[in-house]
């Protein structure tokens, strides 16, 4: 719809006002001028303008793909970014692979990296890999009272770490992690739900937002040629 209207606004209204303001010979202020050049990379310049949008499009799908397979989000910002959206998807994938490999009796060793890499996080993938190394050097592993040493990252949350002691004899608790593994799950869901219903909304207000700039931009001209007259 956006495009729609910056489209036709760009052949149909501005070019009537563009032949008025010439005829007046007036001294078009910025929004005007700003307003008036995008028109042109829409209708003169089309083309240029379509290779220099993919171009951009491509350089920042790129850029973002480069950016989420290092986790730089992570390793930047540690635990002010820890409740994302992201990251909830990546420990539910995380915790709720890690239950059904402990479920059909593999090494807890094995289990947390293969957990890791299907948690499709390099952030996560590493602290789990590294917690596997702890477990086969059997070191804090089988110990409840040591149980905040299993992450030596400290990367994954507190309640995975308490439940990789919170079973018998403080084994793994393959409840509790399919319990974690649902409640990420439901809280990831949730939120991208309330972003999706929020969509038109935002919609609706950038709309309200382009149509104002617009209106705003061609009769500034026109309030300062009154007042000149004035």
């Amino acid at each position: 719809i956006g495009l729609v209207l910056v489209i036709a606004w760009s052949t149909i209204v501005l070019p009537i006002f563009r032949e008025m303001f010439d005829e007046f010979g007036l001294n078009l202020p910025a929004p005007t001028r700003l307003m008036f050049w995008v028109s042109d990379q829409v209708t003169i310049y089309a083309l240029r303008t379509l290779a220099l949008v993919a171009v951009g499009c491509a350089t920042m799908i790129f850029l973002l793909r480069w950016w989420r397979s290092r986790a730089l989000t992570n390793r930047i910002f540690g635990r002010l970014v820890a409740g994302t959206t992201e990251n909830l998807q990546a420990m539910s994938r995380l915790t709720g692979t890690l239950a059904e490999l402990l479920g059909l009796q593999l090494p807890l060793a094995t289990a947390l990296r293969y957990a890791g890499k299907a948690s499709g996080h390099r952030y996560f993938a590493e602290a789990a890999t590294q917690t596997a190394e702890l477990a086969v050097a059997n070191t804090a592993v089988n110990s409840a009272e040591a149980g905040v040493l299993v992450d030596p990252t400290g990367r994954l949350p507190q309640s995975v770490v308490y439940a990789l002691t919170a079973g018998a004899e403080s084994q793994p608790s393959v409840a509790v992690l399919r319990e974690l593994a649902m409640i990420y799950a439901q809280i990831a869901q949730s939120r991208q739900d309330r972003s999706i219903g929020s969509l038109p909304v935002l919609g609706v207000v950038l709309i309200g937002l382009f149509v104002g700039f617009v209106v705003v931009s061609l009769f500034l001209p026109l309030v300062r040629m009154v007042t000149s007259l004035a």
